[in-house]
């Protein structure tokens, strides 16, 4: 299968509204709990689920508790041949009534891999993200463990960046958590994932802050203080090297 996108969504604790896709959308829940509507047909998920939408299916998240929220990354899905859309054959098949195949909840650094993949620009990073993605889906429909070869302090590092996505962390900070040595760290978080631990730290605060701005339509100075920056000019300067745009622009952008 070949997989085009790879998106960490930030926390929300609201419901999406009914959208689609032209295209195979696979989730992968990190945290939290809600309802999920596919159609008629309403899913319960919980942590470490993976679950699918076909092509062309209305879907959208559902709220169904005040506490309720989601973390999660989405994937976007061609199928190429006959043998991909066998495996999406099978896939539906095992994944039977529920939709949904429990993968586990250790999965952080696998998702973090293909997305940093994906977004790469290296057509042959973007084919290795492709072939790890069928695996895990050959591996669930063949009621095989997937395989994450991702080292424990990596997952902790994740674990705790995705449960600090408000507070402004640096790597000694991260380091100091986790009990090992900054350079250590850096050397094994960019081994595993691709990038050093802070420049995928801020890349996951600023999609916090682009939700914040694009769907709450929050003050750019109460957006920064959200994600744990202090002084709003620092914040408008990491999200524009981030987004290419100035928060207060990026706003504009998204309300036109």
């Amino acid at each position: 299968m070949k997989l085009v996108t790879c998106d960490f969504k930030p926390l929300t604790k609201s419901s999406v509204p009914s959208h689609a896709h032209q295209c195979i959308e696979f989730h992968y829940v990190l945290a939290g709990r809600c309802g999920f509507d596919i159609g008629k047909r309403k899913l319960e998920i919980s942590v470490g689920d993976l679950f699918a939408v076909e092509s062309g299916a209305v879907h959208g998240v559902r709220m169904r508790k005040r506490d309720d929220w989601l973390l999660q990354y989405t994937m976007h899905v061609e199928c190429e041949n006959d043998q991909d859309q066998a495996l999406w054959k099978a896939w539906r098949k095992q994944a039977g009534a529920k939709e949904i195949i429990a993968v586990g909840s250790g999965r952080h650094g696998l998702f973090a891999r293909l997305s940093n993949e994906i977004k790469s620009g290296d057509r042959w990073r973007q084919q290795a993200a492709s072939l790890r993605f069928t695996a895990l889906l050959c591996d669930a429909v063949a009621h095989e463990a997937p395989v994450d070869d991702t080292h424990p302090h990596v997952q902790k590092c994740l674990r705790l960046m995705h449960q600090s996505l408000y507070e402004l962390l640096s790597v000694d900070d991260l380091a100091d958590a986790l009990g090992l040595n900054k350079s250590y760290l850096i050397r094994l978080f960019k081994q595993h994932i691709g990038q050093a631990p802070l420049q995928y730290f801020t890349e996951l605060k600023m999609q916090v802050a682009a939700r914040l701005l694009r769907d709450e339509n929050m003050p750019v100075q109460d957006v920064a203080e959200r994600v744990g920056y202090q002084a709003a000019a620092h914040f408008s300067r990491m999200f524009k090297q981030w987004s290419g745009l100035s928060p207060a622009h990026y706003l504009t952008a998204h309300r036109s």
